[in-house]
C-alpha cells in the first residue's frame, strides 16, 4: 500500500494482543494521532487492510510473531512512507501507549545527529516511546539500546542457522560492521511532569546496500546461500533483547552490562567507554537520589543551566575586558586598551581551549558538518553560538585596538575605524541569547537529545 499523494500519509495501526488492538481502535476514532508537519493523514487498522502488495512492505503479523515482551513494541505503527518516525512520536508523544514503536518503510526526513535524508527502502526505520524517571538511567539509555540492536542481530543470525554477523557500538552511538556503518541510534527527550519523554529512534540497513553496505550484502559475502535477515525478526528480537537490558539498566545499572559492552564496543572506544562510565557514574549514578531531586521541582532544564553558568561568568569577564579596553581608546590611553583587548582575547581562547580538553573533543569529517565535536557530556557540536561570537568580538576588539595603538605610536594619527562596533554586536547577541531563552527555554518540556 503507497500513500498515494505527497501531502496524505497512510498510517497502519496494529496490536500484539485484544488490549492493544482496542488502544489501535480508541486511537483512531479519537483522531488525536497528527502529522508533524500538519499533512493530512489516513488511519487504519490492520483488519481493515488486505495482504500488502509489495513483497517489501512490512509484514505486522510476522513481526508479531516473532516478539514475546510485556511492554515494548506491542501497540505498532507501520507507514509505507512518512517524513521521520521520530518526528512522528515525538509530536504524538502523549497520546501514544509506553512502548508504542513507529516504523516506516521509507522516510523523507529522516533524523541524524545534525543531518536529515532520504532514508532508502531496505532499511530498518524505527522510533519507540520510553518514560523514565531517573536522569542517571536516561542519560545511559541510548548506549542500552546500542546493546540491543547488535545483540538482536546476533540472535536472529543464531536463529536462523546463518553466520552470525558481529555488529560493533561505535561512539557516541553508531553501528558498525566490517569498519562501515550500518546504523545509528538518536534519542530525543523532553522533561515534563516529573518525567523524561524520550523518543528513541534507530536506523539500521538491513537490505540496502547504499550509502555504504547492509546486513545481507555481508551474509552474501559469507555465505552467498544464505537466507536472508527480515527486517520483522530483527525489530522483535530487538525489544525482546531490549527489554530485558532495560530492566537490568534501571535495577542494577549500566556496569551489570559492563561484560556485553565488552564485546560489543568498537575496539577504539573500549577505553574511552570505561572512562566514561566511571566518570559518568560518580555523576550521575542513577540512585535514588537523582529521581528525589526531580521530585522537589528541580527540572533536567534548570539543571542544565547551572552547567552553563561557566559559560556566562566567562562572557561577562570578556565583557567587561572589551567595555574598559574601548574606553581606555576613547580616553586616548591606546597602549592600555590594546593589553586589555588582548588580554580578553587570550581568555576566550583559553576557556576554549580548557573545554575542548576537558570535553575530549575530536575532529570529523562530515562534508558541510565537518567540525569539532565533544566526546563528554554532549557527543555533539564543540562550542556554542554565543562562545563563538564572543571569540570573533574579542579579534575585533584586538585588532581595533592594536591599530589604534599603531597609528598613535608611529603616525601619531588617530585610529582610522573610528568607533569599534564589537560593544554594540555583544550587547545585541546577548539581548538575542536572552529572548531566545525566554521564548524557547528553558521550561520543563524543552527539547533535549540523550
Amino acid at each position: 500500500m503507497d500513500n498515494s499523494s505527497s501531502s496524505t500519509c497512510t498510517l497502519i495501526l496494529s496490536g500484539y494482543s485484544a488490549v492493544e488492538n482496542e488502544i489501535a481502535q480508541s486511537l483512531k476514532q479519537s483522531s488525536s494521532i497528527k502529522h508533524p508537519d500538519d499533512d493530512e493523514i489516513t488511519l487504519l487498522l490492520e483488519s481493515e487492510i488486505s495482504i500488502p502488495e509489495k513483497e517489501n512492505s512490512f509484514d505486522q503479523q510476522l513481526f508479531f510473531n516473532n516478539l514475546s515482551t510485556n511492554r515494548f513494541g506491542r501497540l505498532l505503527i507501520w507507514s509505507p512512507r512518512l517524513t521521520s518516525t521520530q518526528d512522528f512520536v515525538s509530536h504524538n508523544f502523549y497520546e501514544l501507549p509506553i512502548g508504542t514503536v513507529c516504523v516506516a518503510d521509507t522516510q523523507s526526513k529522516g533524523r541524524g545527529w545534525l543531518e536529515a535524508w532520504e532514508s532508502p527502502l531496505g532499511s530498518l526505520l524505527f522510533t519507540f516511546k520510553v518514560e523514565m524517571v531517573d536522569v542517571g538511567a536516561a542519560n545511559k539509555l541510548q548506549f542500552v539500546i546500542s546493546l540491543a540492536v547488535t545483540e538482536a542481530i546476533k540472535d536472529v543470525c543464531q536463529k536462523n542457522g546463518l553466520p552470525v554477523l558481529d555488529v560493533k557500538i561505535k561512539w557516541p552511538a553508531y553501528l558498525y560492521l566490517n569498519g562501515q556503518r550500518v546504523g545509528g541510534i538518536l534519542c530525543n527527550s523532553t522533561y515534563k511532569s516529573k518525567k523524561f519523554n524520550i523518543s528513541a529512534g534507530i536506523g539500521l540497513n538491513v537490505d540496502n546496500e547504499k550509502p555504504t553496505t547492509c546486513l545481507n550484502a555481508v551474509l552474501r559475502e559469507l555465505s552467498p546461500a544464505a537466507s536472508q535477515l527480515r527486517r520483522e525478526e530483527i525489530l522483535a528480537a530487538f525489544f525482546n533483547k531490549f527489554e530485558s537490558l532495560y530492566d537490568l539498566l534501571i535495577n542494577q545499572g549500566l556496569q551489570s552490562l559492563e561484560e556485553l559492552f565488552d564485546r560489543a564496543w568498537h575496539s577504539d572506544d573500549i577505553a574511552f567507554f570505561k572512562d566514561y562510565l566511571g566518570e559518568f557514574s560518580n555523576n550521575l549514578s542513577g540512585t535514588s537520589g537523582d529521581s528525589e531531586e526531580l521530585a522537589r521541582g528541580e527540572s533536567f532544564t534548570e539543571q542544565m543551566e547551572e552547567l552553563g553558568n561557566g559559560e556566562w561568568l566567562t562572557l561577562f569577564v570578556s565583557l567587561i575586558l572589551e567595555a574598559l579596553s574601548a574606553l581606555f581608546e576613547q580616553l586616548n590611553h591606546a597602549l592600555m586598551g590594546m593589553i586589555l583587548a588582548i588580554v580578553g582575547l587570550l581568555s576566550c581562547i583559553g576557556e576554549l581551549i580548557y573545554r575542548a580538553k576537558k570535553e575530549q573533543v575530536y575532529w570529523e569529517n562530515k562534508g558541510l558538518h565537518s567540525w569539532f565535536y565533544s566526546h563528554y557530556p554532549s557527543y555533539r557540536l564543540f562550542g556554542t553560538t554565543i562562545e563563538y561570537f564572543q571569540l570573533v568580538v574579542a579579534f575585533w576588539q584586538s585588532f581595533h585596538s592594536t591599530l589604534g595603538y599603531l597609528y598613535v605610536r608611529l603616525l601619531y594619527k588617530k585610529n582610522p575605524i573610528n568607533m569599534s562596533v564589537s560593544m554594540l554586536l555583544l550587547c545585541f547577541c546577548l539581548l538575542i541569547s536572552k529572548i531566545i531563552n525566554k521564548y524557547l527555554g528553558p521550561n520543563p518540556s524543552r527539547s533535549h537529545d540523550l
